[in-house]
């Protein structure tokens, strides 16, 4: 179904109707153009889908502060891409010459950030379906119920009732950019569910360069308890690496390179 400009406007309350209504009647699935000219397939199930459709009340903060780092001429990681609102944004950024990798380690999920990205029509959008971590090698991956799959994780806890598990592959961040050709990296959005410390030991390499991107990362105790390590570990080892931290809102935080 079809619905490209419907609410330019962006009423947030219709809008969610709209949603609402089409899933009652057992439509899966729409095509919209988002107020910012983004064109992305709306799961009517999918929770994050149903966010970004409401896309000038969603993750404001996260978003104000990606789009006023990016600038033409700068690489991203996009950590956990779902469907790939971030990585399409991105991409429309920092022009044609230079290339988002985003990262996602659900197989039904990369189907959908592929449909995105095709129906935009980019070609400086690279996806690497892995889970990344502090290791290299398969793992499990706890997959939630359908339309609840952005809370999917390498571990399970108290934020979604897990469906099945499956294998996924782990790589640690610097062997994928090495392997990739990314010999710089200007900005990483990183939300990972609770694997964000494991991530950072997996880019030692990027984070201690003289070139060290900006990250915008999500940091919850209920995601990052299962993995052995609380909300402050991360903010104590990123700032090691040599970094300012900024607090968007209650679980986004910014990272700023220290000059």
């Amino acid at each position: 179904m079809t619905l490209d400009r419907i609410v330019r406007g962006g009423q947030a309350v219709y809008r969610h109707s709209v949603v609402t209504t089409l899933k009652t009647v057992g439509v899966p699935s729409m095509r919209a153009t988002l107020p910012s000219g983004i064109h992305m397939n709306i799961g009517t199930n999918d929770i994050l889908a149903r966010r970004v459709w409401n896309e000038r009340s969603f993750e404001r903060a996260v978003r104000d502060a990606i789009t006023n780092v990016l600038h033409a001429g700068m690489n991203v990681v996009d950590i956990g891409a779902n469907i790939g609102y971030y990585s399409i944004l991105a991409a429309r950024l920092i022009g044609p010459e230079f290339r988002v990798l985003a990262v996602e380690p659900q197989p039904a999920v990369v189907r959908k950030l592929q449909q995105n990205i095709a129906l935009n029509g980019i070609t400086n959008i690279e996806v690497a379906q892995a889970a990344l971590s502090n290791v290299e090698g398969p793992m499990d991956f706890f997959v939630p119920e359908p339309g609840m799959e952005s809370h999917g994780s390498l571990r399970a806890n108290g934020t979604f009732d897990a469906r099945e598990k499956v294998t996924v592959q782990a790589r640690l961040l610097d062997r994928l950019l090495a392997e990739r050709g990314f010999d710089s990296v200007g900005l990483i959005k990183m939300d990972a569910e609770g694997a964000e410390l494991p991530i950072i030991e997996g880019a030692k390499e990027l984070l201690s360069s003289p070139r060290r991107p900006h990250i915008v990362f999500e940091s919850a105790e209920i995601n990052s308890r299962p993995f052995g390590y609380s909300v402050f570990d991360l903010l104590k080892r990123i700032h090691e690496f040599g970094y300012e931290l900024r607090q968007l809102d209650e679980a986004d935080w910014m990272a700023i390179p220290k000059v």
